[in-house]
């Protein structure tokens, strides 16, 4: 988690550093919960840069999204046993949006967005399990597998960004985002940024 955080920060910095440059640019940084497949629960976090023209902008961002479930592996019940199992995905991802803007005044902050992604994605998922009975507990010993692929996808994404202190941006988000290797997701999220 500490190292996912250090490199979206990294990377907001120089996307700072880079767009001060120019003018009618905004970077951002945007996050939330999410559920991967089958309700394991995750986080995601994106950082992005915004160019704007008029009503459209283009926007090459990067993500990051992580999800595990856990298994009870200390004394589990039968139950436990065969109903859990540890799930973890883990994906990086680079996309461009094409964002329109279609209103003025007090909604020119809503907008609609989509474009295609690329993403590598790493997968661990139990393969085999077994409980362990010694005489004080029993535990549970699995077998894992991992999956590295890389995959393209699209992201379409609707929100509204409300404009404060001058330069700075806050608002919300909802990503639905399909690529190869699973189901469409829905990712609700904010979004925190600065107008250079």
């Amino acid at each position: 988690m500490k190292t996912i955080i250090l490199i979206v920060s990294g990377l907001f910095m120089s996307l700072v550093i880079a767009a001060q440059q120019k003018k009618h640019y905004a970077v951002s940084v945007s996050g939330g919960k999410f559920e991967v497949g089958r309700n394991v629960p995750g986080i995601w976090v994106a950082a992005g840069i915004e160019k704007r023209f008029n009503r459209l902008a283009v926007i090459p961002e990067i993500f990051f999204e992580n999800g595990a479930s856990k298994a009870t592996v200390t004394n589990p019940t039968i139950e436990q046993f065969f109903q859990e199992s540890f799930f973890h995905e883990s994906n990086t991802g680079l996309g461009v949006r094409v964002v329109f803007y279609p209103f003025k005044g007090w909604a020119e902050g809503l907008y609609a967005s989509a474009g295609p992604l690329a993403v590598y994605t790493i997968r661990t998922t139990e393969t085999r399990a077994e409980l362990v009975q010694y005489p004080s507990f029993s535990l549970r010993m699995v077998q894992l597998m991992n999956e590295h692929r890389l995959a393209g996808g699209i992201r379409v994404t609707a929100g509204y960004d409300i404009y404060f202190a001058q330069n700075w941006l806050a608002g919300v988000r909802i990503d639905f985002v399909k690529y190869s290797l699973r189901d469409l997701n829905t990712l609700p999220g904010v979004k925190l940024g600065y107008r250079l």
